[in-house]
């Protein structure tokens, strides 16, 4: 499991392999970041309970979130233009005081834009929100840099990345 570790530390740059997590898949990581955020967000009435989420997500990035508002949250929807990308333009108007989250993919599955992360996270981090990212679809295709991206939390499938049927999360 430890040079498991270390090897997924360095595919995604992180910096200590003990930032790494396993699991069943992507999906379910997502669920379990939720369910801590969804605590957060219950325990504190009025504080920051908007999380933004986009049209462009797989469904996973999506319904896991929207499924927290019987827990107070507010989802906010940052949708793509008609050229099929997230512009960051369109997100900065979204955020908030109130903002606790931005869940975005790195790429989307079906029509294979990439997402700017490393502005989002920008952006997010100056509103004091925190940045998830799904990087499922990104991975096979692309370096991944938690540190370049200044990401909060990312996931991905193993098995995307020809490795055992497994999620990672950092």
């Amino acid at each position: 499991v430890q040079d498991g570790r270390e090897s997924v530390a360095l595919l995604i740059n992180a910096r200590n392999p003990a930032e790494i997590c396993f699991g069943m898949n992507a999906t379910s990581f997502i669920r379990l970041v939720s369910l801590g955020i969804g605590q957060l967000i219950a325990a504190s009435p009025g504080g920051r309970n908007e999380i933004i989420v986009t049209d462009m997500d797989h469904d996973a990035n999506i319904a896991t979130w929207l499924a927290l508002q019987p827990q107070g949250a507010t989802v906010r929807w940052w949708r793509m233009r008609d050229d099929g990308n997230l512009h960051v333009d369109d997100l900065v108007p979204l955020l908030s005081e109130r903002t606790r989250l931005v869940a975005c993919t790195v790429t989307a599955h079906a029509i294979g834009s990439i997402v700017d992360v490393a502005a989002v996270g920008k952006i997010a981090h100056a509103a004091g929100a925190e940045i998830f990212l799904d990087c499922v679809h990104y991975g096979p295709h692309g370096l991944m840099d938690v540190q370049a991206w200044d990401c909060d939390y990312l996931v991905c499938s193993g098995y995307k990345n020809f490795a055992p049927h497994m999620g990672f999360l950092w």
